[in-house]
């Protein structure tokens, strides 16, 4: 136990006086600052998100509002899979067999229990 001791203590005494050197200082406070910053950097860092999403037939206006919303997504780190399906009925389907994540949709169709609606885009003539 006491060869342990003894190094240790010899250990500390040299971490003291390269301490008091202001090359190894400064060394030592420019590598704390860049372990800081990374760690710092990583913390803060927002993960992407990854969405199936369906707007019925391809070429439907709910399609063209879902492009748009793609682009505005995928700058606050969503990135949304557009999937075309045969229209609204199909797609809430799908949300609720749990293969897509958000769907549009026209309103007026049965709701299904495992499918929940977030908010009305725009009033549709009937």
């Amino acid at each position: 136990m006491r060869p342990i001791m003894e190094r240790l203590l010899r250990w500390v005494n040299e971490l003291r006086a390269a301490s008091r050197a202001p090359r190894v200082g400064l060394v030592l406070l420019l590598i704390a600052l860049a372990v800081t910053g990374l760690t710092l950097g990583l913390a803060l860092r927002s993960p992407r998100v990854a969405l199936r999403a369906s707007a019925g037939d391809g070429l439907g206006r709910r399609h063209e509002i879902l492009q748009v919303l793609a682009t505005f997504a995928s700058e606050r780190g969503i990135d949304l899979d557009l999937v075309t399906t045969t229209g609204s009925s199909a797609s809430l389907a799908m949300v609720g067999d749990r293969r897509l994540d958000v769907a549009l949709v026209q309103g007026g169709l049965p709701a299904l229990p495992e499918v929940r609606e977030v908010a009305p885009l725009e009033l549709e003539p009937l």
